[in-house]
């Protein structure tokens, strides 16, 4: 594999210091790869690489002769003119234009960039090492069409154009870009899973129309199941949000919930809008009254876990209580978990009872996303003082 090396902010700090492990890095990557030069002390026919590298460093004999063995590249205006697409390759490199970015979106390569930084990260070249370079290789690139029913609003496409004009990232594993029409979705540094959304208005609403997902780990060609879809379609969400609205569900992909275990779509009546509902209601009302918020969110995204059809269907709160023991790490301590699993068991039940304010709030905000299904809630069975007044329902604008 053709490894492509910038300089500075990579091998060198801005102080011009050479970087720990500088020398087994070269040599890991010399040894295993064909590595070339693309920093602009190599540019326009004329390379400087080593005397720029030994300004403030003392060059050991083992490090020149590694150094000499870098090849070197010749480009114009961009680095990617220097790249060769031909073949299987890498690019290690602290800042890329935009314009290079989208060179290697249009050659579907921009999962091959690796943009880091030495700031703050000393031990950046080591945690390079124990990359899988091969992985995500052309030869074993595999894309699949996943289908996915997405949709934003206009102010949520807004946001998505806004949050993903460039390459950036939740962290070190994930980086979003967006170019054109089409949104990438990439799992930095590792290739294990690649997403590529293209949107179009409609009514006021943007539609994903094409969608694609490119499993770099093992190549995959069976048709995608509904299950994988239904997986696909929420972590795309979840990771969407997470990012531009700091909303943190971890907890639902440690275990794989929506592949392993979500029956019902995740655009359905007691799908992810259902969710979000019943969490904003829920710490609208914990707000006024106190209610563990920690403990409503898991609720919110976790109460119908258990579910396998739409309607009348006894019993999924024990259901979804049971899967949440069985199957989850939650950042809850004994007693917080033990409240969400008697709001979880006993939501679907009219007759539930309990003294405590955040079980009977998980309650409320469940029962006052009714009207989604054209059902007005009756404040008889609703259990907290602010569930019920006017002033709730009038800012969820629920009435007959």
């Amino acid at each position: 594999m053709n490894i492509y090396l910038d300089i500075d902010g990579v091998l060198l700090d801005k102080h011009g210091i050479l970087a720990d492990h500088a020398e087994e890095f070269l040599e890991f990557m010399i040894d295993n790869h064909e590595v070339f030069w693309l920093t602009t002390h190599c540019h326009g026919g004329e390379c400087d690489a080593i005397e720029h590298i030994s300004v403030k460093n003392k060059i050991s004999p083992k490090l020149h002769n590694l150094l000499r063995k870098v090849k070197m590249t010749d480009w114009a205006t961009l680095k990617t003119d220097a790249i060769d697409f031909s073949k299987d390759f890498s690019w290690i490199d602290d800042y890329v234009m935009s314009a290079e970015k989208g060179v290697l979106m249009e050659k579907n390569a921009l999962m091959r960039l690796h943009e880091v930084s030495l700031n703050g990260n000393p031990d950046l070249l080591a945690n390079m090492m124990t990359i899988d370079y091969t992985r995500g290789s052309i030869k074993d690139e595999c894309e699949q069409e996943v289908g996915l029913s997405i949709s934003f609003s206009a102010e949520e496409f807004e946001l998505i154009k806004k949050g993903f004009h460039s390459d950036q990232g939740m962290d070190e594993r994930w980086r979003f870009a967006f170019h054109g029409d089409t949104l990438y979705i990439m799992r930095h540094w590792t290739g294990w899973v690649n997403y590529k959304l293209r949107f179009k208005e409609r009514d006021g609403r943007y539609f994903v129309y094409e969608s694609y997902r490119a499993n770099l780990i093992e190549k995959k060609n069976d048709k995608i199941t509904a299950f994988e879809k239904n997986w696909h379609g929420a972590f795309i969400i979840f990771l969407i949000e997470r990012y531009l609205f700091n909303n943190n569900r971890d907890f639902l992909f440690d275990s794989q919930l929506v592949y392993g275990h979500l029956a019902i779509p995740i655009d359905s009546i007691h799908g992810y809008d259902h969710w979000k509902n019943v969490e904003i209601i829920g710490h609208y009302i914990a707000e006024k009254n106190g209610a563990d918020k920690e403990i409503i969110s898991a609720f919110a995204f976790l109460h119908d876990i258990g579910r396998t059809r739409e309607f009348e269907e006894l019993n999924h709160g024990e259901k979804s209580a049971e899967l949440i023991k069985k199957s989850f790490q939650l950042n809850l301590d004994n007693e917080q978990l033990s409240k969400l699993l008697i709001a979880v068991a006993n939501h679907d039940k009219s007759d539930a009872k309990s003294d405590d304010i955040t079980i009977q709030t998980c309650w409320d905000a469940d029962r006052l996303d009714l009207p989604r299904v054209y059902i007005f809630p009756d404040k008889d069975l609703l259990y907290t003082q602010d569930g019920k007044s006017e002033e709730t329902f009038k800012h969820f604008n629920i009435g007959k």
